[in-house]
């Protein structure tokens, strides 16, 4: 019996897509004079930002650099952040059945709690993980691990729901069912391991009767 449901946030709950990868475009043609394609800049998308800017230098001192620059430009796309259709519903419904519910995320925790405030989301989670919070990111399972410690869950009796490649190693290694948040997702053929793909948030409900 599941009775605890984490999730991811960009790409899951909130749809950030366009922020991130606008801000990103804007800092490395001004920063480093690249000029790049939204898809070129997708693999961005579900990780931490400093490991993003890897794949353009391996110095600390011009990664530090670059995620100042490209921090402050997401902020100026904040506007552009929309929660997906459908999330506030669930999220109250699975509140009022007494599920435990938390997040795993690769944000930094100041990032999530404007976001969650902006939204109002604040009130939802027993618990949020954040880049902050653990030494290894996604798809280490280290931080949906975190998670269920603080919340002495059974990874057994419990679910991890996200949008990217990411998420899905990080479930898989932490021996927790991992649900595909289609309605936020890329196609990508390793998706069929998933162990159910939801269309819309509102199919978790279903699927959650099932179990």
């Amino acid at each position: 019996m599941i009775k605890t449901i984490l999730f991811d946030v960009d790409g899951t709950l909130i749809d950030t897509e366009y922020v991130s990868v606008q801000s990103l475009k804007e800092t490395l043609k001004e920063e480093r004079n690249l000029t790049l394609s939204d898809k070129e800049l997708e693999f961005s998308l579900g990780i931490p930002g400093a490991r993003a800017l890897e794949r353009f230098t391996d110095s600390p001192e011009e990664i530090e650099q670059l995620l100042a620059s490209w921090m402050k430009r997401m902020r100026e796309y904040t506007h552009h952040a929309r929660l997906f259709n459908g999330i506030l519903e669930l999220l109250q419904e699975l509140k009022q059945l007494g599920y435990r519910l938390g997040v795993v995320t690769s944000k930094l925790r100041s990032d999530a709690v404007v976001e969650f405030a902006a939204f109002g989301l604040n009130t939802f989670f027993d618990v949020i993980i954040t880049a902050d919070d653990t030494p290894l990111h996604k798809p280490n399972p280290e931080p949906l691990l975190k998670a269920l410690e603080e919340l002495n869950a059974d990874n057994q009796a419990s679910l991890y729901i996200g949008d990217s490649l990411y998420d899905m190693l990080c479930a898989e290694s932490s021996g927790v069912d991992f649900l595909l948040a289609r309605w936020g997702a890329k196609e990508k053929p390793e998706f069929s391991r998933a162990a159910y793909q939801l269309e819309t948030p509102a199919d978790l409900l279903p699927y959650l009767k099932g179990r």
